[in-house]
């Protein structure tokens, strides 16, 4: 008798159609956890394609602004001066540079390689176009530099100190 009010107190708690799966998570709940997870990586994603696109742009008006009204220097080098002359060399490093930090925002979501793609992009954009790139902040105490630049050195600090973290 005892075993029989266990088990109408079992059917009265749970219900005739209750099943129970030991090794099975419910559906809904796997599926919308899923499908949430990979929409906030695409949304962060999508944001540091944002930040580089818009790094190029700023980059781009800055020295259309430059070009026009007031004083700049060109580098057909790296940073520093370095490599000077050696476009073509130049610019296939920063293409293949660009498809690198491509594939570790995918892969990692780091918003430090959006800064450098946009850096890297932008200066790219006047190799391509003008052989030279436009330089014209001038603190007097380090060498010439612009926008992409700047982007470019922010963005590697930012990635040396995450990576000196882990």
């Amino acid at each position: 008798w005892l075993g029989e009010c266990k088990a109408w107190k079992h059917k009265q708690a749970f219900g005739k159609h209750r099943t129970f799966h030991i090794f099975s998570k419910p559906a809904v709940k796997t599926g919308k956890y899923n499908r949430s997870r990979i929409q906030k990586k695409m949304v962060k994603k999508s944001a540091i394609f944002l930040i580089s696109i818009f790094i190029i742009i700023l980059d781009q008006i800055s020295k259309l602004i430059i070009k026009r009204y007031f004083t700049y220097t060109t580098n057909t080098g790296a940073a520093f001066g370095i490599l000077k002359d050696y476009i073509f060399s130049l610019t296939l490093i920063a293409i293949l540079a660009s498809i690198f930090f491509i594939y570790f925002i995918i892969k990692y979501n780091y918003f430090e390689f959006g800064f450098l793609l946009g850096g890297t992009i932008g200066n790219l954009i006047d190799r391509l176009y003008l052989g030279y790139v436009i330089d014209f902040i001038d603190l007097k105490f380090w060498p010439v530099f612009n926008i992409a630049d700047s982007f470019n050195t922010i963005g590697a600090i930012i990635l040396a100190i995450r990576l000196f973290r882990k």
